[in-house]
């Protein structure tokens, strides 16, 4: 029985789908998996990375000189929203999702 709630209405995965394995798969160093699964992986766990260090930073009382912080996160939330949307859109169409 799949866990993810959107599978279960649809019948079919949903755009992170893969991701957990995925991400297991890069702190494998399994680069073959992780692009099958969900090529995505590596680019969200830098952001990631870098968003624990800017946190980290601030919780230390240092501040960053980024220039409209909001806008930039604004920014880097839609364009990964276009991203999962335009690779799930493709791995529909290709059927290449994983199952």
């Amino acid at each position: 029985i799949a866990t993810c709630l959107f599978r279960r209405v649809t019948g079919i995965p949903c755009p992170g789908c893969g991701f957990s394995r995925a991400f297991l798969a890069l702190l494998r160093g399994d680069w073959g998996a992780v692009q099958r699964l969900h090529p995505l992986a590596p680019l969200l766990a830098l952001e990631w990375i870098a968003i624990w260090v800017i946190a980290g930073a601030w919780a230390i009382g240092k501040r960053f000189p980024v220039p409209q912080t909001e806008r930039l996160a604004e920014r880097l939330i839609l364009t990964n929203a276009a991203l999962f949307l335009l690779l799930w859109g493709g791995r529909l169409y290709f059927h290449t999702l994983p199952w």
